[in-house]
Formats: structure tokens, C-alpha cells, sequence
């Protein structure tokens, strides 16, 4: 089971349209990365994120769970399950 953080959420969940990510990177990170990987693993998304806040809106991912993992500095910060439904 995943642990809520408070670095990474995303609305609304689950959705049959875009998802919003929110990240909060904290003060001093020099490298910020979002991935999505499917319900197999496979990487279906990676994104470089600016060091500062924001929502990402994610679109395309098509139908099933998929997986959200901030990394900062190559450090784990937060984990999130989107679920797109049909």
C-alpha cells in the first residue's frame, strides 16, 4: 500500500479525462523528475521538472492504473496510483 505524500498528488482520481499531478519540490533540489509507469511497469512518461511547484496535467495515458513517482536529486519524495477509467 502506498503512502499518502505530501510531495505528489493528483485530482481527480480516479478519471475518465486529464489528471492533475501537483509536486511540491523542496527548497535546494537541483534535479526534479516525474515518471509514469503502467500496471506493467513499463515507462510510459518521464518529465524533468522545473525545481519549484506546480501541477502537471497528464493526458494520453489511456484506460488502467498507472503509477506517479517524484524523484528529487534521485531521491524518492512521492508515489501516487492514477486510476483512468474507459
Amino acid at each position: 500500500m502506498l503512502e499518502r505524500s505530501p510531495f505528489l498528488q493528483a485530482y481527480p482520481n480516479p478519471s475518465a479525462g486529464p489528471v492533475y499531478v501537483v509536486y511540491e519540490i523542496p527548497e535546494g533540489v537541483e534535479r526534479a523528475e516525474l515518471q509514469v509507469v503502467d500496471a506493467t511497469g513499463k515507462l510510459i512518461l518521464t518529465r524533468n521538472m522545473a525545481p519549484q511547484n506546480g501541477i502537471l496535467e497528464l493526458t494520453g495515458l489511456g484506460s488502467g492504473l498507472c503509477i506517479a513517482t517524484l524523484r528529487c536529486d534521485g531521491i524518492r519524495l512521492g508515489v501516487v496510483k492514477v486510476n483512468i477509467t474507459p
